[in-house]
């Protein structure tokens, strides 16, 4: 009977025990909510009664400290019972608690510079802790001074402060070259999000208008800072999320971030991605996230409502735990979205992975999900195509340029300018050719035919892939070798071959073409991606009743401003020839070029 009583009891402790690593597992998921209680707060009303055993005090923005410089608000726990102006810059120390109680704490005046020229409305000194709530709802920091003064700011994070803001606004309204919440010049400063909204109103140049900005001063980034968004909102005219140097870590786990410029530029520092973040930009023109390369991390729980434009300069965004994470990303650039391959998440190219043929009942299909791409079929005409080094494989030396086309350096043994995909019967004309003298030009291995000084045509005897090889000399003024007036060599390249007839629909919307009463003809399916990103099929031949597939070639095509084009217009692009391939069953896999062309 004793054991029985002795097992009971040690029963009853573990009980007891679970019950309380319970409730603080419960109040460590809650503390998002609030700085203290860990709840949503309604309930504490005007302050006078207490929250987890702490007595709030009323704080009418008085000075603690008169024998310091502007206003200190030192170590407790406060909220605004009215609406606050201060007279001049507040300097939190040791750990604050501020509630903002619906009310509004703004200043309109110059505040106090941490340095030459960096000053905040609120200024964390070294060591602070500032914790923001706002029980009753719509309260806010307002910062309204109109100062041309670079970096001027609403709240001023330095070196090894942490400020935490749960509820409230905190708003930067005016100015040049401004933020709301600035971490910069000292690393080490720190931001934590779990609710409210941090936003910047200024209109004035909008590309140094910032809502949360990190920098860090030069030497001293050893000491890691770091940005955690939860939940709540980033709002700028410009940047919602700015960084500078390499070595904060940004977290969005949660949340709003939407901006009219990028809504996060992190350059080389790490950016972690989880939960279901609302991540957008307003302008067309821009991503929404830029980041440098290998830093973006993607958590199994990333899951946002909408995918998120991404620029990335090396194609990569680093380690990612499962396949779909690519369906959580776009391209801010026509022409890409972002695929999955062998553990990372890339950017590529839209492209056709199964062509129209007689076997496969003139059917194409992107390498997109269907519900993101929409077909348009048309007859085949003969067109000219600008060979950009979007539309052809580039080689070492040559340069493309969209004002005088391509260039490339004056050798007498030669230099291989770029390959391209032609079929039979397609005709490369090389043209506006300046600079050194042509001795000759050669196509894999084939002379080209000269039609004048400036003017080179060829003809492709068969369907493949051709490489374009000139040798030059150098041209030289008065006869005097020693001084060459030009060393390079520019010309314009276009290639003519069948391209859609974009005013002949033709063959139905769907993917597989529609032969019912059909004339007989050469037709190619244009298929477009989340409606702006172009590609069209290879050309068949529909001969009636035989129904003969005569299709030479994979055709795979980019915007005709591939180069400089982003996501704007939103409607199609004719497009240009990119690449074709006999044969080609995928191009997700492709590796690209450093101006991310396959």
């Amino acid at each position: 009977m004793n054991h029985k009583k002795l097992l009971l009891t040690l029963t009853l402790c573990l009980c007891a025990l679970l019950c309380t690593v319970v409730t603080a597992s419960a109040s460590e998921v809650s503390v998002h909510s609030h700085p203290v209680c860990g709840k949503t707060h309604t309930d504490i009303g005007d302050h006078t009664g207490t929250c987890g055993d702490v007595t709030w005090t009323a704080w009418t923005g008085n000075d603690m400290d008169a024998g310091t410089r502007d206003i200190q608000l030192t170590t407790g726990h406060y909220y605004l019972s009215d609406n606050v102006t201060p007279t001049s810059t507040i300097h939190i120390v040791g750990q604050v608690c501020l509630c903002l109680n619906g009310c509004t704490l703004s200043y309109s005046g110059i505040v106090s510079s941490d340095s030459d020229s960096i000053g905040g409305m609120i200024l964390l000194d070294d060591g602070a802790v500032l914790n923001i709530c706002d029980c009753k709802g719509g309260g806010s920091i307002v910062y309204n001074y109109d100062s041309s003064t670079w970096r001027k700011s609403t709240i001023l994070v330095k070196g090894e402060s942490t400020l935490n803001l749960y509820g409230g606004s905190v708003i930067k309204e005016n100015g040049t070259e401004t933020t709301a919440v600035d971490l910069n010049y000292y690393a080490g400063a720190n931001f934590h999000m779990y609710g409210g909204k941090v936003e910047n109103r200024s209109t004035r140049n909008s590309y140094n208008t910032y809502a949360v900005y990190v920098g860090g001063k030069p030497g001293d980034q050893v000491k890691r800072s770091d940005v955690k968004l939860y939940e709540g909102e980033v709002g700028s005219r410009g940047y919602g999320i700015r960084v500078f140097i390499a070595s904060p870590s940004i977290l969005v786990a949660g949340g709003k971030i939407e901006s009219d410029n990028t809504a996060i530029a992190v350059g080389d520092a790490s950016l972690t991605l989880q939960g279901k973040p609302i991540i957008k930009t307003t302008e067309d023109d821009s991503a929404a996230i830029k980041v440098g390369s290998n830093n973006i991390k993607v958590e199994d729980s990333f899951a946002p409502t909408s995918p998120v434009s991404v620029e990335n300069t090396s194609e990569m965004f680093g380690t990612a735990s499962s396949a779909d994470k690519a369906q959580y990303f776009t391209s801010f650039e026509s022409g890409k979205f972002v695929a999955y391959d062998n553990g990372t998440l890339k950017f590529t190219a839209c492209a056709i992975t199964q062509q129209p043929t007689k076997d496969n009942s003139y059917t194409v299909k992107g390498n997109a999900p269907d519900s993101k791409l929409s077909y348009r079929w048309y007859a085949a005409k003969e067109g000219e195509i600008t060979v950009t080094d979007a539309v052809a494989r580039k080689g070492e030396n040559a340069d493309y340029y969209n004002s005088w086309g391509w260039e490339v350096p004056c050798d007498s043994n030669g230099v291989d300018c770029f390959t391209l995909y032609m079929n039979k019967g397609d005709v490369l004309t090389l043209s506006g050719i300046k600079g050194g003298r042509v001795t000759e030009v050669l196509i894999s291995g084939s002379k080209a035919e000269k039609q004048d000084s400036w003017t080179y045509i060829f003809t492709a005897p068969a369907a493949g892939e051709y490489t374009l090889k000139i040798s030059a000399m150098e041209f030289n003024m008065d006869g005097d070798s020693n001084v060459p007036d030009r060393s390079d060599l520019s010309f314009e390249a276009a290639l003519r071959t069948l391209v859609p007839d974009t005013t002949k629909p033709m063959g139905g919307t769907t993917a597989a073409l529609a032969t019912a009463g059909l004339s007989a003809g050469k037709y190619i399916c244009q298929v477009t991606w989340e409606g702006k990103s172009t590609v069209n099929s290879g050309v068949v031949q529909f001969s009636g009743s035989s129904q003969q597939s005569t299709g030479s070639g994979s055709y795979y095509y980019a915007p005709s401003t591939a180069k400089d084009k982003k996501d704007s217009p939103k409607t199609a692009d004719p497009g240009v020839l990119l690449y074709a391939g006999l044969a080609l069953a995928s191009l997700t896999g492709l590796a690209c070029t450093a101006k991310k062309r396959h």
